[in-house]
């Protein structure tokens, strides 16, 4: 559901000056709008969304929070763990790349 929001509010954000400069300026209200919208009985809880307008030259990086059985693993664990969060979820275009 996460990469499809996302996704979706790109895509009108590339579309849609009016809706992209609110989602910058108000992005919790921007988002959970566009959610309702889109199917009113979503529900949307505690989620808190940022955005970052970025080019060719930004990475973002987001940190997940860590497992709670991290302080089990050793570090090659915790490598393999990260390495794999999100592959699918890894929103990627020519102007910015989510990590």
């Amino acid at each position: 559901m996460k990469n499809s929001i996302e996704t979706t509010v790109v895509a009108k954000a590339w579309k849609d000056p009016e809706f992209k400069k609110k989602l910058l300026q108000d992005p919790n209200k921007t988002v959970n709008e566009f959610i309702k919208e889109r199917n009113p009985k979503a529900q949307i809880g505690q989620v808190k969304f940022k955005v970052v307008e970025c080019d060719q030259h930004t990475v973002v990086i987001a940190i997940p929070p860590a497992p709670t059985h991290s302080q089990t693993l050793d570090e090659h664990e915790l490598e393999k763990m990260a390495a794999g969060y999100g592959q699918s979820e890894t929103p990627y275009t020519d102007q910015c790349v989510i990590l």
